[in-house]
């Protein structure tokens, strides 16, 4: 049960690509080898890698029409938080429920608050060029 004004996952408008330094890696990390969450490809006629995600109450995630560049030193913090840019981003995009919905990890989205007591489904899968778990 997720009770009203609360969110199911995260709070707060980030990416989940990270930007982690090889000390805060687990031994798996390969010096060189930028972290992946999913990463994520897209031209007009192909989706690769990413992340897909649903949920089964409408207006609990919102999505962002942009991608955020991890070459900009300082862009996010370490997790992947990027409320700092809310404004430039202009309006996201409420998710309805069952619908689902693909991104790349450097997709700014964010868990909405509920606005009612509610069973919350939510699913994520994470595809591809995972770098560390």
């Amino acid at each position: 049960m997720v009770k009203s004004q609360t969110t199911q996952r995260r709070k707060g408008l980030h990416i989940e690509e990270l930007d982690l330094f090889p000390s805060e890696i687990s031994t798996g990390f390969t010096p060189g080898n930028i972290p992946y969450w999913g990463e994520g490809v897209f031209t007009p006629d192909k989706f690769e890698g990413g992340l897909y995600f649903a949920s089964n109450v409408s207006a609990t995630n919102m999505v962002y029409n942009a991608l955020i560049d991890k070459n900009v030193p300082g862009i996010t913090d370490k997790h992947g938080n990027c409320e700092h840019l809310r404004n430039f981003l202009g309006p996201g995009t409420k998710l309805e429920a069952g619908q689902l919905l693909w991104i790349t990890d450097r997709t700014p989205h964010e868990a909405r608050e509920q606005q009612e007591d509610k069973y919350c489904q939510f699913f994520q899968v994470v595809t591809s060029r995972v770098t560390h778990w």
